[in-house]
């Protein structure tokens, strides 16, 4: 159950991560010399199998781990 409320937490940390930087972008639009914010996410579980082919654990599991 933590797990999963970790997940949650972590998709809604970065949902509000994007609404701060459209907002700081949308406030700044008209400043002089102002370079927009941009945010970029990764999932956890793609980002584990990226690293040289090996996943961090070896469970095998179909739900989300996160955002970062």
């Amino acid at each position: 159950m933590l797990r999963t409320l970790w997940t949650s937490k972590s998709g809604m940390n970065a949902n509000q991560d994007k609404l701060d930087a459209i907002s700081n972008n949308l406030a700044n639009s008209t400043t002089m010399g102002y370079k927009k914010m941009e945010v970029g996410f990764k999932d956890l579980l793609t980002e584990s199998l990226d690293r040289n082919g090996v996943p961090l654990n070896d469970k095998t599991s179909v739900i989300g781990t996160g955002t970062r």
